[in-house]
């Protein structure tokens, strides 16, 4: 149940984020090594994976895990320095994708780069 918690964090991150960044725009996180990411976006992303917390947690299963707000917001954090990592290492190679697998992303790594810092931090929470 961990595992699936961690790719729908990761999945409401993402899409919660495009979705509001491109809706409500607004100022830039850090222009230089990703120029698309805004605040409203990182917003977006808290708020969907609020809601997909409360979803996970209305299921009938007794076992499954329920992150508290303070945790949804630093996982959203590590998420995004996740991105801004992987975006700040196609700057240094000057790359604008990392592949051409998936056309029109930014390469594999784009969709797994919230998954592995937010995987870490899920593994953590889950030992302790």
């Amino acid at each position: 149940m961990w595992l699936l918690l961690t790719f729908l964090m990761t999945w409401a991150h993402d899409t919660g984020g495009y979705i509001f960044g491109k809706i409500f725009e607004g100022p830039k996180i850090w222009p230089e090594i990703s120029p698309n990411k805004t605040w409203s976006g990182l917003s977006g992303g808290i708020i969907c994976c609020i809601l997909v917390n409360v979803l996970f947690g209305l299921s009938n299963e007794t076992d499954l895990p329920s992150l508290g707000l303070p945790t949804i917001i630093l996982l959203n954090c590590i998420a995004l320095s996740g991105d801004l990592i992987e975006s700040k290492i196609k700057r240094l190679y000057g790359q604008k994708d990392s592949g051409s697998m998936i056309p029109g992303h930014g390469g594999i790594l784009d969709r797994f780069d919230s998954f592995f810092a937010i995987s870490i931090a899920m593994w953590i929470l889950y030992i302790f």
